[in-house]
C-alpha cells in the first residue's frame, strides 16, 4: 500500500505501515469496531454551504452513531476542519453520562 501521497509529513507513512504490520494500529471503517477501540479518531469532511458557512452535518451524523458505541475511558478525536467552539454541542452527543460514585 502506498500511503505517502496521502501525508505531508516526512516519514509518517512509514511509522503508520509500521504501525498498522505491528498490530499496535487498526484502522476501519465499522463502526462496531468502536466497542473494542481505546482512542477513536472521527475525520470527517467539512464542506461549506453557497454563503460559506461551515456544514456539521456529516460531523453530527457520525457523533450520534458513535456515541452509542462509547464507553468510559474512551478517547475521540475529532479530525474536522472547523471554527474554534463548533464541537461544543456535540459534547452532549457523544459524552456517556457520569456514572453515580
Amino acid at each position: 500500500m502506498t500511503l505517502a501521497k496521502w501525508f505531508n509529513e516526512p516519514g509518517l507513512a512509514d511509522e503508520l505501515m509500521t504501525a498498522l504490520a505491528s498490530g499496535i494500529l487498526t484502522v476501519s471503517t465499522d463502526y462496531e469496531d468502536v466497542r473494542q477501540a481505546d482512542i477513536i479518531v472521527i475525520a470527517v469532511g467539512t464542506p461549506v454551504d453557497a454563503n460559506r458557512a461551515i456544514v456539521t452535518e456529516h460531523l453530527e451524523a457520525v457523533s450520534a452513531v458513535v456515541a452509542p458505541l462509547l464507553r468510559a475511558g474512551h478517547l475521540v478525536i475529532l479530525k474536522s476542519t472547523v471554527a474554534p467552539g463548533t464541537t461544543a454541542p456535540l459534547e452532549s452527543v457523544t459524552t456517556p453520562p457520569m456514572l453515580p460514585l
